[in-house]
């Protein structure tokens, strides 16, 4: 199976795809440089609910794109919409297997421009 990033460059496997996202652009939230903890990126921070099922991220105000439009929490949901909730798989190029949790796949809703809730229907513990 070939994957297609979203830049259209076809891709042998997962785990090219995995170092090619992770090496080209900004992200909400990366390693610190001795590996752990995560830290705040593109996002300013972020806190969970005590179950970790909700997590609202906070995103850095000021931050804008090339083009000098600012970065927002619309941003995020255009992501969300056209990579992952899009139905890709008649090319084998979906990405349906992004934030699931539990075998269900978790949701982004906008709070405000900077903004974001990410809901999953379980647990998760990746980052605190």
């Amino acid at each position: 199976m070939c994957l297609i990033n979203i830049h259209g460059t076809r891709l042998l496997n997962k785990n090219i795809d995995l170092i090619y996202n992770f090496m080209s652009g900004s992200m909400l939230v990366r390693w610190s440089p001795l590996g752990y903890p995560i830290v705040p990126h593109a996002a300013k921070g972020w806190e969970s609910s005590p179950d970790k099922k909700e997590w609202t991220v906070y995103l850095r105000k000021g931050m804008r794109w090339s083009d000098g439009h600012p970065f927002t929490a619309d941003d995020i949901l255009y992501w969300y919409y056209q990579e992952i909730k899009t139905d890709y798989s008649d090319d084998s190029t979906g990405r349906s297997d992004w934030m699931v949790v539990g075998g269900e796949q978790g949701e982004i809703v906008k709070i405000d421009d900077h903004t974001i809730k990410f809901i999953f229907p379980h647990t998760l513990h990746i980052v605190e």
